[in-house]
């Protein structure tokens, strides 16, 4: 098979068998909503409203 450096497959991991969402992302999103937010309490509100809990 020659390298076009084209994508030739995209892989979709809807049910996270293969990639845990909260170990790979929570950690960030949590740090945003912290650095965004003027206080702790806002910012739990921030992640809770955006389904991260």
């Amino acid at each position: 098979m020659r390298d076009t450096g084209e994508i030739s497959a995209i892989l979709f991991d809807k049910d996270c068998t293969l990639i845990d969402f909260n170990t790979t992302w929570f950690g960030i999103i949590s740090a945003l909503a912290n650095g965004t937010a003027p206080d702790p309490r806002t910012a739990r509100l921030l992640v809770e409203q955006g389904s991260y809990d």
